[in-house]
């Protein structure tokens, strides 16, 4: 089911209303527009409720009112939602660049969910630019939506309001790949829109499909709930979309940069550990170091100059804590949250490496529980980055070396950590044209002053050394009961030249 809420059942509608029809049309997978974030357990609540379950949760993604790509400097409280009473195994949240006259970004939210049958379908809530003269702008939606959506396997879920009537350019876009629920199997009026708030004219709502997940039935609910009305359909899949080994798990995770940003983190499993642990490099020693940005956290005051941003290697959880108290940076993860992965923290605007540097900072206390992640990243966006995080149990727990390159994240290395020897981590532009090097090079020390190398390769060029971000972020990718608080301080990050 998807509907179109108008700003979640804003009067002359009602919520419960809303609510009452989801129960009624008893759906698996709903997808909403138009609602607010803070409305997001009332809608889980209400349907658990009235189908006398407790399955149902709900993930959403906040849209962008200022900015320009690919930095969003504020978001509002106004989501798309997908709510299920399906097991989440994966979430993302990811901004489309398509300005109209109310926002220059809108919020799409992707949600894994496992079927009955083990699938694992692809779900995709969307809300396209508005108004007659922003066909333009739902034209650049279409274009930058469908091959991020296409890197996904297949089965596809898309629903949402797309603003468009059949037989225009970014419908029929839509329908060169994916299957409309209503053209192919509707029954009944289709018209899901009024302008009146009393005569629905016009059909712009959609439910596509894609992958073996094939409509059945579909129908338009003659309720009067809002200003859009809801579109229901029931699909099938097919054996092979049937087929657990076409499940999530092998797609690469995808973001953009959010300041709530954008894509789960789907920690790998550790490989086997990195074998010899080698040089050494003196940092107050490098010739020719330039400060590009520095931070104590001494203020005990988030300074959003140096950290405009949340975070950009992946989805952020607002609920995750995160403050510069007590002269550090303070994360507390969430406690027991199922599901999904729970992140958040803070990253920097973007700074040139071309010829050679590095960032630093120190883990002063990390998480502990095998579900629970202290990570510092270092990259150009979403889907090019190079990072070192801290993680495991308390009687096993590891650093761990990887990277993401084309959206597609590889482990490098792993050692067991030392709260001693691992107090700071490094990640470094090693640049020496001279001698025909261009590496990146993680590193660790227990004193910012003689760093141990973990592990180094040719730098990627796809990690744009200067348009570099820096990031530090913790929480969880799987229930925690006692992960502890992650605390980072003196973050440091130079330029060197003469490398």
């Amino acid at each position: 089911m998807t509907f179109n809420s108008k700003h979640g059942g804003e009067a002359p509608w009602s919520t419960s209303a809303q609510i009452a029809e989801i129960v009624a049309e008893g759906p698996d997978i709903v997808m909403l527009q138009e609602v607010d974030t803070s409305q997001l357990e009332q809608y889980v609540n209400g349907i658990n409720a009235g189908l006398h379950t407790t399955a149902w949760h709900g993930e959403y993604a906040q849209h962008c009112t200022r900015g320009k790509a690919p930095v969003c400097e504020n978001m509002n409280s106004e989501a798309v939602m997908v709510l299920t009473r399906l097991p989440i195994v994966d979430v993302e949240k990811r901004l489309v660049w398509a300005e109209d006259k109310f926002l220059p970004a809108r919020g799409v939210i992707r949600v894994a969910v496992r079927l009955d049958g083990g699938t694992t379908l692809q779900v995709f809530a969307a809300h396209l630019p508005a108004t007659a003269d922003a066909r333009g702008a739902r034209v650049e939606w279409t274009r930058q939506f469908l091959p991020w959506a296409r890197s996904f396997p297949e089965p596809r879920l898309i629903g949402g309001d797309f603003n468009d009537k059949p037989g225009t350019a970014p419908i029929t876009a839509m329908r060169q790949e994916y299957v409309d629920a209503f053209a192919a199997k509707g029954s009944g009026p289709d018209a899901t829109h009024t302008q009146d708030d009393k005569h629905y004219t016009s059909h712009i709502d959609y439910l596509f499909s894609a992958g073996g997940l094939s409509p059945q039935s579909a129908f338009v609910p003659q309720v009067t709930l809002s200003d859009h009305r809801p579109v229901v359909a029931t699909f099938s899949t097919t054996s092979a979309a049937r087929n657990p080994d076409a499940a999530v798990s092998s797609a690469p995770t995808v973001a953009a940069v959010l300041p709530p940003s954008t894509s789960i983190e789907a920690v790998p499993a550790p490989p086997p550990p990195a074998v010899g642990v080698t040089s050494a490099s003196t940092a107050g020693a490098v010739p020719g170091e330039s400060a590009l940005l520095d931070d104590n956290f001494d203020a005990d005051v988030l300074d959003k100059d140096r950290w405009p941003i949340s975070i950009f290697s992946g989805y952020q959880d607002a609920r995750v804590a995160v403050a510069a108290t007590g002269g550090a940076l303070q994360i507390a993860p969430l406690i027991g949250m199922e599901g999904i992965s729970r992140y958040n923290g803070v990253a920097s605007g973007t700074y040139d490496l071309t010829g050679g540097g590095y960032a630093s900072v120190q883990l002063v206390q990390g998480p502990v529980g095998s579900g629970a992640f202290a990570m510092f990243t270092v990259g150009s966006d979403g889907d090019n980055f190079y990072r070192i995080y801290q993680g495991g149990a308390a009687d096993a727990r590891v650093l761990l070396v990887e990277k993401k390159i084309a959206g597609t994240k590889v482990a490098l290395a792993t050692v067991p950590y030392s709260v001693d020897d691992h107090q700071y981590l490094r990640v470094r532009h090693d640049y020496r044209p001279q001698e025909a090097i261009d590496d990146v090079v993680f590193e660790a020390s227990p004193s910012a002053a003689s760093f141990t190398e973990l592990y180094r390769e040719p730098w990627d060029p796809l990690v744009v050394p200067s348009l570099l971000m820096f990031e530090m972020k913790g929480g969880t990718s799987a229930p925690e009961d006692q992960p502890g608080t992650i605390i980072w301080d003196n973050f440091h990050a130079a330029r060197v030249s003469g490398s």
